[in-house]
């Protein structure tokens, strides 16, 4: 057998240091003890030579892969560094330009729209709209969505191509797999080192239901049915080594799928330092469970999984799109990288003598702490990732259940978001009257006709219904259980609120698309309106005006439309201008080789006159690549240049579009739960008292705060200095007034519309109560307008719990019952629980069923508990707003007119003579 120094050689010839080799060979060398005492003699010679090999190939590769992480990260770091000095130079300050780059800033300058929450939303709406028109135009959405046996031949196709004989599931794992290569292959481009994966499906995991079965029990059920030598193949050697190594494998597991946490310690282990996530190293290092056959993964998909391969595909979908955000802008380590110029900017401040460095250090203090932390961390997902998953599956659970109560006539308050559609295309420069022609119009999109769908798929709009994302404009989705995410899906689609929003956004966004056609259509961009050009400045756009008027469509309608997949059309000769120098014309190397010539004739005269310092290099030879190498490069980075603009176009329309129909981002989430994770004690108290409060939230940050009822050429170069700044106010004073009476003006006719579906009169318009109502219920005070004016808010909760959030106010509320309980007042204890039961009851609450469930059995129950309840609750509502209900010709929905004293029906039946 060879000895130590000879296998040490071997190693270092493999391409491993001289370290690394040592320490491999000594650990074979105890290895090979241990299969000696076991009398695992055969081939002894042979294995550990192989495994010395496959070790030092590892630990090369490994060495390869971290170098080409360093220069990815040099180049991104110093793109980070001259976008902050052009922000900088520009007006805006430094924490201005890094929140920019990860959320996008609400400051007037280049580039302050593309972040990575703009790009995450980007990628979402470019695969996703992708993968929805491949998959209607194969003719398999239906079954998809209807047939749960058809999700799991897909599977099985993916697994073991050819094993259903069912053309249309070979059809629809081809479509996956090939998403599953193209998310491979930019993530390696970015950084990562993943590797193929051939005949693969995606798994969903159910939390619960593992954490149920509990660990042991788990391990046991899945081990047998793992594919070991692909799962964990360096998991070599004596039998008892493979047994631990899997064990530890499958530790991990269960750990990252009950807890989150990749990797976390043994119980008992003391804590690892804390160290900047690397991304693509974790990408690297995360496990794919590969199944024997197809027959194992289906039986664990069904007794373990969640959902069918649609919902792991856009599990897959959506964590892609997230890491690959973030390494896009930052790197393989974005964490790493924003420290970095965090402190880096703090260092130069004090050299510089500036005062108050240590406020730049605020931006990140700690592990997870200050407003660029937070940003980070809603962009990572781990914001979002529970810390108890048993406490946050309960706890999302109930503000599920809160919601379906709750909820039932959000729709209804929609109405007034016109009036920010209206808002958000004056900011870009249409004049106020066709503004509010436009928001009107908008509001429905159809959807009649495949290209219309199509169509609307590449602009990332009508994926959502299609490929199944909960809604989410209340912020509702967190930790919720497969079928709660069911449940809430199907209410606010029985609300409408989905089917509103989703052709609102629909409409917006074809608006953005035809608007941006027409300006193209115009020529230079010199003649674009001029607060069209800030929006579009901001977003990117503007040094590519030529190259989006290649990507201009005609639809079936004869309307015209940029297309963001249109970019990948577009030729090398339309690139020619965006290529760096040395990729336009091969000659540059010949110049260059010219040059070289020139600069080493003059270098050997100067070194023979004595006027070269000693040690001084001769210039060295420019290195041209072979012209197929050289067309190679070319191409490759025109496809970059291509799919950057595509993603770029896809962003404007998302970002912008997010300013017309609300929803809670990245940006709102930080705001709102701080550093905190589910099913923590601070994370959910904050998710408490916040639900329902993301709306306001985001009406603040992206109306309020970015003044957006201003146009966009008004507002101050870098942005505001402070909230004191008089420009916020006075830089569009016929903005502001505009603004100001419509949303009053809506939320008046939102709270209208309410009252309707209740049977009653609208709120007397001559009462201030009645306008400070409309001002809450258009989104411009909020929980704040509820708390401080003392209103009900928009969804119907009382002010007094505001802060608390709907759960604990609700919960508040049975106080009073205990107290007449005590004091033997059960009929209208009775009563009032009743009411309570009611309002805290899902589905119960929609707004078109509560007014006919009231007449036909509530009122009757609280009548039957409390005689005279309707009654005096009537002279309450006169008194308080001056309001009654509706009597119509010989209708009259008034309770007690209708429900005799004690319950039942005066006369059998409503009165309805007449009507």
């Amino acid at each position: 057998m060879a000895g130590r120094e000879d296998c040490i050689l071997a190693a270092v010839r493999a391409g491993a240091t001289a370290e690394d080799a040592a320490s491999i060979v000594d650990d074979m060398l105890r290895e090979a003890q241990t299969m000696k005492a076991q009398g695992q003699l055969a081939g002894l010679e042979k294995a550990l030579a192989e495994r010395t090999m496959n070790k030092a190939e590892a630990m090369r590769r490994a060495a390869l892969q971290e170098r080409r992480q360093a220069a990815i990260t040099i180049v991104k770091r110093d793109a980070a560094r001259q976008f902050i000095q052009q922000a900088k130079d520009s007006g805006a300050s430094f924490a201005d330009a890094v929140e920019a780059m990860l959320v996008g800033s609400a400051k007037r300058f280049a580039g302050s729209r593309e972040s990575v929450s703009r790009l995450r939303s980007s990628l979402r709406g470019l695969w996703g709209g992708s993968l929805a028109n491949e998959l209607e135009r194969a003719g398999v959405v239906d079954l998809l969505q209807k047939d749960h046996s058809f999700g799991e031949s897909a599977m099985r196709e993916m697994i073991e191509p050819g094993s259903t004989g069912d053309d249309l599931a070979r059809a629809t794992a081809d479509i996956f797999s090939r998403y599953l290569e193209d998310f491979r292959q930019r993530l390696n481009e970015a950084g990562a080192d993943i590797g193929k994966l051939d005949n693969y499906a995606p798994q969903s995991h159910d939390s619960l239901k593992i954490r149920k079965a509990g660990q042991l029990e788990w391990i046991r059920f899945i081990e047998d049915k793992i594919d070991w030598q692909r799962t964990l193949p360096d998991a070599d050697g004596p039998f008892l080594h493979q047994q631990d190594a899997r064990r530890d494998f499958l530790y991990e597991v269960w750990q990252d799928i009950t807890t989150g946490i990749r990797n976390k310690e043994r119980p008992g282990t003391p804590p690892s330092a804390f160290r900047p996530r690397n991304i693509a190293n974790s990408l690297h290092k995360e496990r794919v469970l590969h199944f024997r056959n197809a027959d194992a993964a289906i039986e664990y998909q069904r007794t373990f999984g969640q959902g069918n391969i649609v919902h792991a595909m856009l599990n897959r979908l959506d964590s892609s799109a997230a890491k690959l955000a973030l390494m896009e802008k930052f790197g393989p380590n974005p964490e790493a990288v924003i420290r970095g110029l965090i402190d880096e900017e703090a260092l130069n401040m004090r050299k510089a003598g500036m005062a108050d460095p240590e406020k730049v250090r605020n931006l990140w203090k700690g592990e997870r702490s200050g407003r660029i932390a937070n940003y980070y961390m809603a962009l990572s997902g781990e914001m979002g990732t529970p810390e108890n998953l048993t406490g946050a599956r309960v706890s999302a659970a109930i503000r599920g259940l809160s919601s379906m109560a709750k909820l039932g006539g959000a729709f209804l308050s929609s109405f007034a978001d016109t009036f920010i559609k209206a808002a958000a295309l004056r900011h870009s420069g249409v004049n106020m009257l066709e503004s509010w022609q436009q928001g009107l119009e908008m509001r429905f999109e159809s959807l009649q006709g495949t290209e219309k769908r199509e169509l609307g798929r590449q602009l990332g709009v009508y994926t959502q219904g299609l490929l199944g994302d909960l809604y989410s404009r209340f912020d509702v989705n967190d930790a919720l259980s497969g079928r709660m995410t069911r449940w809430m899906n199907s209410f606010f689609k029985l609300s409408g609120l989905t089917g509103w929003t989703e052709a609102h956004r629909a409409a917006y966004t074809f608006n953005l698309s035809n608007r941006l056609a027409r300006q193209l259509e115009e020529g230079d961009f010199s003649r674009v309106n001029k607060d069209y050009a800030v929006v579009l400045e901001r977003n990117g756009l503007k040094d590519r005006w030529n190259l989006l008027q290649k990507m201009v469509q005609q639809s079936e309608d004869g309307e015209h439309y940029v297309i963001p997949e249109n970019a990948y059309r577009l030729s090398e000769a339309d690139l020619e201008a965006f290529l760096p120098e040395h990729l336009r014309d091969y000659d540059f190397y010949a110049r260059q080789e010219k040059e070289w010539r020139t600069q080493r004739r003059r270098f050997r005269g100067k070194r023979l006159r004595n006027e070269v310092p000693p040690g001084t290099r001769s210039p060295q030879r420019p290195n041209a690549p072979a012209p197929d190498e050289w067309q190679t490069m070319r191409s490759r980075e025109a496809e970059r240049i291509r799919r950057k603009l595509a993603e770029d176009v896809m962003g404007y329309f998302s970002d912008e579009t997010g300013y017309a129909v609300l929803e809670p981002d990245a940006k709102t989430r930080a705001a709102m739960y701080r550093n905190t994770r589910p099913g923590t004690v601070a994370g959910e108290m904050l998710r408490f008292a916040w639900q329902f409060k993301s709306y306001p939230v985001t009406y603040w940050q992206r109306i309020v705060s970015e003044s957006r009822w201003q146009s966009a050429s008004s507002l101050p170069e870098g942005g505001f200095s402070s909230w004191h700044d008089a420009r916020r106010f006075t830089g569009d004073v016929p903005g502001m007034i505009h603004f100001t009476l419509a949303a009053v003006a809506l939320g008046y006719v939102s709270g209208a519309a309410k009252d309707i579906a209740k049977g009653r009169e609208p709120r007397d318009a001559t009462k201030l109560e009645t306008w400070m109502a409309a001002i809450t219920q258009s989104g411009g005070l909020g929980i704040l307008g509820d708390f401080l004016l003392g209103t009900t808010d928009r969804f119907g909760g009382q002010a007094a719990g505001s802060l608390l959030g709907p759960v604990l106010s609700s919960g508040s509320r049975l106080l009073p019952i205990t107290g007449q309980l005590a004091r033997g007042e059960f009929g209208d204890a009775g009563a009032d629980a009743v009411r309570w039961t009611v309002d805290n009851a899902p589905f119960v609450n929609l707004w078109y069923t509560r007014g006919a469930l009231d007449y036909l059995l509530f009122f009757h129950l609280r009548e039957a508990l409390s005689p005279g309840t309707l009654k005096r609750a009537e002279r309450k509502l006169k008194e308080e707003f001056n309001q009654g209900y509706f009597k119509i010709g010989g209708l009259d929905l008034t309770p007690s007119h209708n429900i005799r004293k004690g319950g039942g029906f005066r006369s059998g039946m409503p009165d309805v003579h007449g009507f």
